[in-house]
C-alpha cells in the first residue's frame, strides 16, 4: 500500500513537473487582453512590457502544503481513504486485545473517526496552498501575462475548480500586492493603464468585485496608517498624494456606480466628496494632458488627434468639457510660451547674435499657430486662439519682454516705409496673443512707425524728392498713408526738425540772411504751420532775446547805460523776432522785476520804507524799462507817424480841392450875374473892377503852384514813461488799489528820516512825488475810474475822521461845526450827498451806542425807531435780526395792551416793519402769534372787570381786542362759553363806540353774528342796557 502510494507520488510529481515546465515556458510577458491591445492602437496608455513584477519572491509552503502540492486529486483522495482505513483497522486490532467485541468496534470507530478528522484538516490546507502555489508560479512574471486557464490549472492541481471564489481571502492577497505595485510612489503620476490592468488581473483571478474592493480599502488603510505613524510632514503630503491616486485608480477600475457603493471613502477615511472629486479631477487632468502631449494633437493642431482626445476625456477619463477645455488651453498656451521664450532669448542677445529676422519668423509661427487653432476650434473643447494675458506674464519683466517682441515685429514690418492692411491685421492679432492693451500696443506701434517715418522723411529730403515735388504736402501725406501714420504726429516731427534746424542756424545767436532763407526753405518743405513757426520763434529766437533782457534788467537803475540798451536792441535785430514777441518777452521779464520790488517792499517794517522801495520800482520803470520799450515800439510809432502824415496830407489835398471847387463855383455865379444884370453900366463897371480886383491876387497863386509843397510830418511826443507793460493781470484789483493808496498817503505826508534816539522826522513834501504817483498808477494798470475811486475813498476817510473828531463830545452838529465841515468838504472835493451820508452815519452810530440798553431790553418804542430811521440810521445793518424781531414783538404787545384801539394802527403793521427792515411774511407770522395770545388774555381780563362792573376797563380791553383783530385779521377768534358775558362786553363797547368798522371787528373777535350784534346795539340805543353796581338784579334778565 505504501509502495502504491509512493508510486502515485512519483507519478504525481512527474505530472506537476510537466505542468510547471509548460508554465515556465510561457513566462515571456505578452499583452493578451484585447482591451489593452485596442488601447495601444488608439494611442491610449498601455502597460509597459518591462513593468516590474510585484511577485518578486516565493512563499514557502509548510510540509503539509508541500505534500498537497505534489499529490494529484485522485491520489490525494486515495490517500485519504487509505489513511482512514488503516486507522480503522489499527483501532480494531487494538480492540481485539480486550477480547470484547464492543470495545473492539468502538476502538475501530474512534480510530477511523480520528483519521477522518485528520484527513479533513489536512484537506483544508489545499485552500491555503493553492494561492501560495499561484504566487510562486507568478514569481518575476508580469501579472498580465497570465491568463485564466493558467490560474484554473493551479487550482485544479489542488482540486479547486474556481480558486477566486473558493479562496477569496488568499487571492485578495495577490490582488492587493498587484494593486500596491500599481500605485505610483511619491510625485510619480498615474499612467492611465492601471485601472484596465487591475480589471484584467481581477478577471484572470476570477475575483469578485466586492472582494477586490476590500483590497482597495485595505491599501487605503495602510496609507492612512503610514501617514499617522510616521508623522513627518513630507511623508504626510506624500501619503495624501498616493491616497488620491488610489482613489482615482479604484474609481476607474470599478466604475462610478460600483465605486460609490463598494468604496465608502467618506465613511472609512473621513474624507469629503469634494476631496474625492479633487483626486479624480487632478489625476484625470494629468492623464489627459499626457495624452495630448504624447500624440502632439495640440502642438500640431491635428484635428483627428484632438477629436480622439475629446473622446478619451469624456468617455475614458470622465472629464467635463470645462476641465478638458482648460487643459487644452493650457497646453496650447504652453506651446506659444515656448516659442515666445525662445524668441525672447534671441532678442536679448547683443551684437550679431541678435537675429531680428529669426524673432520675426517665430512670431509669425505663433500667429500661424493661432490661426490654425481658430480654424479647428470645433474639434475639441478649449481649442481656440491663445492669449498670454495673466499668469506669469503679469509680472513687469515678462510684460516688458512681450512689448520688446511686439516692437521688433512692428519694426520689421515697417522697415520698408510701409505698413499694409494685412500687417495691421497681424498686429491686432498679436496684440491679443500678447495680452497687450490698446494703448500699449498703439504706443509701441506709434514708436516704430515714428522711427520709420523719420527715416523715410530723411531719405525724401536727402534725395531731393520733397524739393522737386510739385506739392510737398502730397508727398508727406502719401508717406503718412503708407505707414498709417497719424498726421498730427507727423506734424510734431516736422516741427521738431524745424526747431532743430533753427537752433543749428542760431548757434552763434545770429540769424543771417542765408540762415533765414534756409529756415524758410525748411518751412516750405515740411509744411510748417504759422503757429509752429511762432512757437519756435518764441522758444528759440525769443529765448536768446530773453537772456539779453535778463542781463540788462539785472543791473541797478543807476548802472543802466546806452551800451546795455544797445545790446538788447542788437540782440533783437540779430535774432529777427517781431516787435510783438519782443514786447511780450520784455514784459514778462519786466513784470518779474516789478514783483521783486513789491516783494522787497513787503519785507520792510513801516509804510514809509515800503513806499521807498516802490519808488525804486518807479525809477526803474522810468530809467530802464521805458527806453527798452521805446526801442521795441519805435517801428510801430514810426509807422503810426507815417500813417498820420499820410492822412493829414490827404486831408490837406481834399481841403484844397474843395476850396478850388468853391472858388470856381463863385466865379461861375459872378459871371452869370454879369450877364443877367439890369443895373447901370457904371455899376457894372464898378462890379467888373471889383471882380478884377478880386481876381488879380489869384494870378500869382497860379504862378506859385509849381513851388515845392510843404511836407507835413506828424510830431509824436515821447511819453514820459511806458504804458505797455503793467501789472494789471498779475495783481488783483484790491492789492493794486491798496498799493496806490499807500503811495498817495506817502505823497501827502512826505518822506521821513531817522534821527538819534529812534526819532523819525518828517521832511517837507516833494511835489514831484505826485508825478511818480501817476507813473505808479500806469505801472499798476489802474484806469481813471479806479484811481478816482481810490482818491474818493481816501477823501471820505479824511472827512470821516474830521467829522468824528468834531462830534465826539455828543454836542451835536452846531452851525459853526457844520460850516467847518463844509470847508473840509470843499477842500477834499466831496459831493454834498457823500458828506451828508457820512455825517448821518456818524450820528447813527453814536445814537446806536447810546440806545444799546433800550435795544437789548426791547424798551425802544416805535416812535423812537421812526425817528432813528428818519435820521438815516439803517437799523437792519446796526441791529441783529433777532433783536429787531424782539423790538417788533415788544411794540406790538404794548400796542395791544395800551387800550388805544385802532388809532395809528398802521404805525405798527407797516411803518414799524419797514423801519426795522423785517420781511412782511415774518412780521405777519409774529402778529398772528401775538394777536392769538392777546385776544385770550384780554377777553379774560374783560370778563373779570365786567364782573366788577368796571365799564372803563371793559372798554380798554375791547379796544385791545379790536386792535388785535385789525393787526392780525387771520388770527383765531374767541369762543367764550358764557354767552351772556359776551353780550354784556359787546354792549358796553357799543354804548360808547358808534364806528361800524370797530363794532364789526369786535363782533368778529367775540364770535357774534351780525343779527345778534344789531339786536344788542338796538337794546343799547333804547337805553335797555346798564352796567352799574346796584343793577345786579337787572343783569339776571
Amino acid at each position: 500500500m505504501l509502495a502504491n502510494s509512493s508510486a502515485g507520488a512519483m507519478i504525481h510529481t512527474q505530472s506537476n513537473a510537466v505542468v510547471t515546465s509548460k508554465i515556465r515556458a510561457r513566462k515571456t510577458p505578452k499583452l493578451i487582453r484585447s482591451r489593452v491591445l485596442s488601447n495601444a492602437i488608439a494611442g491610449k496608455p498601455v502597460p509597459p512590457e518591462d513593468q516590474p513584477s510585484p511577485f518578486s519572491f516565493e512563499i514557502e509552503l509548510d510540509q503539509v502544503e508541500s505534500v498537497m502540492a505534489k499529490l494529484q486529486t485522485p491520489v490525494r483522495i486515495a490517500a485519504y481513504v487509505a489513511g482512514v482505513s488503516v486507522a480503522t483497522a489499527t483501532g480494531g486490532a487494538l480492540g481485539n486485545a480486550t477480547k470484547n467485541a464492543v470495545v473492539k468496534t468502538g476502538t475501530a470507530l474512534v480510530a477511523g473517526a480520528g483519521a477522518a478528522y485528520g484527513a479533513s484538516v489536512v484537506d483544508k490546507k489545499r485552500f491555503t496552498a493553492a494561492p501560495k502555489a499561484l504566487w510562486n508560479e507568478l514569481n518575476n512574471r508580469n501579472p498580465l501575462s497570465v491568463d485564466a486557464s493558467e490560474v484554473q490549472a493551479v487550482g485544479q492541481r489542488f482540486g479547486i475548480n474556481n480558486i477566486g471564489t473558493q479562496c477569496p481571502r488568499e487571492i485578495c492577497g495577490l490582488y492587493d500586492a498587484y494593486l500596491s505595485s500599481l500605485i505610483p510612489m511619491g510625485d510619480a503620476p498615474v499612467k492611465g493603464w492601471e485601472a484596465e490592468a487591475l480589471r484584467q488581473f481581477r478577471e484572470t483571478l476570477g475575483l469578485e468585485d466586492s472582494e477586490a474592493a476590500q483590497a482597495h480599502l485595505e491599501v487605503g488603510r495602510r496609507l492612512y496608517r503610514k501617514r499617522i505613524e510616521l508623522g513627518d510632514k513630507d511623508t504626510e503630503i506624500e501619503s495624501r498624494v498616493e491616497f488620491q491616486k488610489l482613489v482615482y485608480i479604484s474609481q476607474m477600475t470599478f466604475g462610478e456606480e460600483k465605486a460609490r457603493f463598494m468604496l465608502p471613502w467618506r465613511r472609512v477615511f473621513r474624507v469629503t466628496d469634494a476631496q474625492v472629486e479633487l483626486a479624480l479631477k487632478d489625476n484625470a487632468s494629468h492623464l489627459f494632458r499626457t495624452f495630448l502631449v504624447d500624440n502632439g494633437a495640440v502642438v500640431n493642431v491635428d484635428a483627428n488627434g484632438l477629436a480622439e482626445g475629446k473622446e478619451y476625456a469624456s468617455n475614458d477619463l470622465l472629464l467635463s468639457d470645462d476641465i478638458a477645455s482648460e487643459i487644452v488651453q493650457s497646453e496650447a498656451r504652453a506651446h506659444v510660451v515656448e516659442i515666445v521664450e525662445s524668441a525672447s532669448e534671441i532678442s536679448k542677445q547683443r551684437g550679431s547674435a541678435r537675429d531680428v529676422d529669426a524673432v520675426e519668423k517665430k512670431i509669425e509661427s505663433v500667429l500661424d499657430y493661432n490661426s490654425r487653432l481658430e480654424q479647428t476650434s470645433s474639434a475639441c473643447p478649449g481649442v481656440g486662439p491663445v492669449t498670454l494675458f495673466g499668469g506669469e506674464y503679469d509680472a513687469d519683466t515678462k510684460i516688458n519682454e512681450l512689448k520688446e517682441l511686439f516692437k521688433i515685429f512692428v519694426e520689421q514690418k515697417v522697415k520698408g516705409g510701409e505698413l499694409s492692411q494685412a500687417c495691421s491685421a497681424k498686429l491686432s492679432k498679436l496684440r491679443l496673443v500678447f495680452g497687450l492693451g490698446n494703448k500699449e500696443a498703439d504706443a509701441i506701434t506709434l514708436e516704430a512707425t515714428t522711427k520709420a517715418y523719420r527715416l523715410s522723411l530723411r531719405d525724401a529730403v536727402k534725395s531731393g524728392k520733397l524739393e522737386s515735388a510739385e506739392s510737398p504736402a502730397k508727398v508727406l501725406q502719401s508717406m503718412c498713408e503708407a505707414l498709417q501714420f497719424p498726421p498730427e504726429v507727423a506734424e510734431s516731427i516736422h516741427s521738431e526738425n524745424y526747431r532743430a534746424k533753427l537752433e543749428a542756424l542760431l548757434k552763434d545767436k545770429v540769424l543771417s540772411d542765408e540762415g533765414d532763407n534756409e529756415a524758410k526753405r525748411v518751412r516750405k518743405l515740411l509744411c510748417i504751420p504759422q503757429k509752429v513757426v511762432d512757437q519756435c520763434e518764441r522758444e528759440v529766437q525769443g529765448e536768446i532775446y530773453r537772456m539779453a533782457c535778463k542781463t540788462a534788467l539785472a543791473v541797478p537803475t543807476e548802472s543802466f547805460n546806452d551800451e546795455l540798451r544797445g545790446r538788447v536792441r542788437n540782440t533783437r535785430e540779430n535774432v529777427r523776432i517781431s516787435d510783438e514777441l519782443a514786447l511780450d518777452i520784455l514784459g514778462q521779464e519786466t513784470k518779474r522785476a516789478f514783483m521783486a520790488y513789491i516783494k522787497d517792499s513787503k519785507t520792510k517794517s513801516n509804510k514809509v520804507d515800503q513806499m521807498k522801495e516802490i519808488r525804486k520800482m518807479i525809477y526803474f520803470n522810468e530809467g530802464v524799462i521805458t527806453p527798452l520799450v521805446n526801442d521795441v515800439t519805435k517801428g510801430k510809432a514810426e509807422a503810426a507817424a507815417e500813417e498820420l502824415a499820410k492822412l493829414m496830407k490827404e486831408a490837406q489835398e481834399a481841403a484844397a480841392k474843395e476850396e478850388a471847387e468853391e472858388k470856381a463855383k463863385a466865379e461861375a455865379e459872378v459871371e452869370g450875374a454879369e450877364k443877367d444884370a439890369t443895373e447901370p453900366e457904371d455899376i457894372q463897371a464898378e462890379q467888373t473892377g471889383a471882380a478884377a480886383a478880386e481876381t488879380t491876387p489869384e494870378a500869382p497863386k497860379e504862378e506859385e503852384k509849381p513851388k515845392e509843397e510843404e511836407k507835413f510830418e506828424a510830431k509824436i511826443e515821447k511819453p514820459p514813461t511806458q504804458k505797455e507793460i503793467t501789472l494789471e493781470k498779475d495783481l488783483d484789483n484790491v492789492t493794486r488799489k491798496a498799493m496806490y493808496k499807500d503811495y498817495l498817503m506817502f505823497c501827502m505826508t512826505g518822506d521821513q528820516v531817522s534821527a538819534p534816539m529812534g526819532v523819525r522826522i518828517t521832511i517837507e513834501r516833494d511835489q514831484s512825488e505826485f508825478t511818480r504817483l501817476q507813473q505808479l498808477g500806469e505801472i499798476l494798470g489802474l484806469n481813471m475810474m479806479e484811481i478816482a475811486e481810490v482818491h474818493k475813498g481816501l477823501s471820505e476817510k479824511a472827512f470821516r475822521a474830521q467829522a468824528e473828531q468834531m462830534l465826539s463830545d455828543n454836542q451835536g452838529l452846531t452851525a459853526e461845526r457844520a460850516e467847518k465841515l463844509k470847508q473840509i468838504q470843499k477842500q477834499l472835493n466831496m459831493p454834498d450827498e457823500e458828506a451828508q451820508r457820512i455825517v448821518k452815519g456818524i450820528n447813527a452810530s453814536r445814537m446806536m451806542s447810546g440806545l444799546s440798553t433800550q435795544i437789548n431790553s426791547g424798551a425802544l418804542s416805535a416812535k423812537d425807531i421812526r425817528k432813528m430811521a428818519e435820521e438815516g440810521v439803517e437799523l437792519a445793518k446796526q441791529i441783529p435780526l433777532t433783536r429787531r424781531v424782539d423790538l417788533f414783538k415788544k411794540n406790538v404787545e404794548r400796542k395791544l395792551t395800551s387800550g388805544e384801539g385802532m388809532n395809528k394802527i398802521e404805525e405798527i403793521s407797516k411803518t414799524l416793519v419797514q423801519d426795522l427792515g423785517l420781511e412782511q411774511e415774518t412780521a405777519e407770522n409774529e402778529l398772528i402769534k401775538i394777536a392769538n395770545e392777546k385776544k385770550k388774555s384780554q377777553m379774560v381780563q374783560a370778563v373779570a372787570v365786567l364782573r366788577q362792573k368796571d365799564a372803563q376797563s371793559v372798554m380798554k380791553c375791547c379796544r385791545n381786542l379790536v386792535a388785535a383783530q385789525a393787526l392780525a385779521p387771520d388770527s383765531q377768534n374767541l369762543n367764550w362759553p358764557v354767552e351772556s358775558e359776551v353780550f354784556d362786553v359787546y354792549s358796553v363797547y357799543a354804548s360808547d363806540v358808534n364806528d361800524p368798522s370797530e363794532l364789526k371787528a369786535l363782533r368778529t373777535v367775540l364770535g357774534l353774528s351780525d343779527e345778534k350784534g344789531e339786536m344788542l346795539e338796538k337794546v343799547v340805543a333804547e337805553n335797555g342796557f346798564k352796567l352799574e353796581a346796584d343793577a345786579s338784579s337787572e343783569a339776571l334778565f
